[in-house]
Formats: structure tokens, C-alpha cells, sequence
């Protein structure tokens, strides 16, 4: 089974964009991305919804982010609610700290 370590990179307060890498995967590699959605999905008990190409919506997702997958910034998270944005933040890393 592929390990797959996150971390917050940076955050695009402008754009209202989370950029995520995984330790152990390259920028051109998916598959992070793929399980990252998966395990945000089961956690919320909620689907995924396709909103465009490589970008994801969560059902039930109390903060409506899109998970985007892009070849040059690899994991990206876009927030709609800025007031919200330190504990969007707060919620991923205790997510990624599981």
C-alpha cells in the first residue's frame, strides 16, 4: 500500500488557493491526489462530486472547498470564504496529522 505523507505548502490568500504536496510523490503523479480526495471523502461520509476537469467537490463538505489536481502546482485546494480560511487550515492539518 503507497504511504502518503501531507503537508500545507502555501497558501494563495489572493486566489483563495491551499497548495498541498505529499512527501513521497512528484509533482506529475496523481495518485496522491486521488487518495487525498477518497480519504476527505469517506471521512465527511459524503461523494464526490466532479465540478471540472480534475477538480472535486465533497458532499457534505462544511467548508465547500474543490480539490483540483494540476500538473504544475500538483495539489491544490481551492476555499471560497475567506473568514473561514485559518480554520480550513486547522481542519487539513489535523487531517493530514491522522
Amino acid at each position: 500500500m503507497q504511504k502518503y505523507e501531507y503537508k500545507i505548502k502555501r497558501i494563495d490568500k489572493t486566489n483563495k488557493w491551499i497548495y498541498v504536496e505529499d512527501k513521497y510523490s512528484l509533482y506529475n503523479e496523481s495518485d496522491a491526489f486521488i487518495h487525498l480526495v477518497k480519504a476527505i471523502s469517506e471521512r465527511n461520509g459524503g461523494n464526490i462530486i466532479n465540478v471540472g476537469e480534475m477538480q472535486y467537490r465533497i458532499a457534505n463538505d462544511k467548508f465547500d472547498l474543490i480539490y483540483q489536481w494540476d500538473d504544475l502546482f500538483g495539489i491544490v485546494i481551492l476555499y471560497k470564504d475567506s473568514d473561514k480560511v485559518e480554520e480550513v487550515i486547522t481542519d487539513l492539518e489535523n487531517f493530514f496529522a491522522v
